[in-house]
C-alpha cells in the first residue's frame, strides 16, 4: 500500500511541476504544498516558500495564507511576523477563515502587531461567521471584557 501511495505523490509531483513551471497557480500552490510536507519530494522549506511567493504573486489564497505561515514560523525563510501580518491580510481579504483567525489571535496578544482587542474583535467575528468555534469563543470572551 505504502509503496503504491508514493509512487501516486511522485506522479502528482510531477503533473504539480508542470503546471507550475507553465505559471499555472494552483500547480505552483500544490507544488508547494508538495515540498512543504515532503510529499512526494524531499522535503524542503526553502523550496515550498519559493513556490508559495510564485502562486501568491497571482493572489493564490492559499498560498497567500501558508506564505504567512512561513514568515510567522521562520520556515524556510527567517523569520518575520510583520510580513506574516501582511500576507495573512491579503489571505482574510479574500476570506480565509485560518487567516482571519490568525489575525484575531495577533491583535489580541500583540504578536507581530500593537495589540488591539477592536481589531481582534474585527478579525474573530469574520472568522466566526464562518463558523469558526474557537473564534466564536475569543470573540465571546472579547465582548465580555468591553
Amino acid at each position: 500500500f505504502w509503496k503504491l501511495h508514493i509512487e501516486y505523490q511522485q506522479i502528482q509531483v510531477k503533473w504539480f511541476k508542470g503546471a507550475a513551471k507553465k505559471g499555472h497557480s494552483c500547480g505552483q500552490f500544490l507544488l508547494g504544498v508538495c515540498f512543504d510536507r515532503g510529499d512526494g519530494v524531499e522535503q524542503n522549506k526553502s523550496k515550498a516558500v519559493k513556490w508559495y511567493q510564485r502562486a501568491a504573486v497571482q493572489g493564490h489564497v492559499d498560498a497567500l495564507f501558508n506564505l504567512g505561515w512561513c514568515f510567522a514560523k521562520g520556515e524556510g525563510v527567517k523569520q518575520d511576523k510583520s510580513e506574516a501580518v501582511m500576507l495573512y491580510q491579503m489571505a482574510a481579504g479574500q476570506g480565509n477563515m485560518i487567516a482571519q483567525f490568525n489575525l484575531g489571535l495577533r491583535f489580541d496578544n500583540g504578536n507581530g502587531v500593537k495589540q488591539d482587542k477592536v481589531e481582534a474583535m474585527k478579525w474573530y467575528q469574520m472568522a466566526a461567521e464562518q463558523g469558526h468555534a474557537v473564534a466564536q469563543s475569543k470573540l465571546k470572551q472579547l465582548e465580555t471584557q468591553h
